[in-house]
């Protein structure tokens, strides 16, 4: 049997944060944006020609 010592544990993790979060948001997407689909490989072609298209 395994017996801790809970008292070790104060001050940790979010009891120990100096910071609260009161709110959380996601702000609206911005911008053009676009999803590549296939294999790994096959979105990074995609993603090439994509970055090709503007220079």
């Amino acid at each position: 049997m395994l017996i801790v010592d809970t008292t070790l544990f104060i001050g940790i993790g979010l009891a120990g944060s100096p910071t609260k979060v009161a709110r959380v948001f996601s702000p609206e997407p911005r911008g053009n944006r676009r999803m590549f689909s296939g294999t790994a490989g096959e979105q990074v072609t995609q993603l090439v020609a994509e970055i090709k298209g503007y220079l």
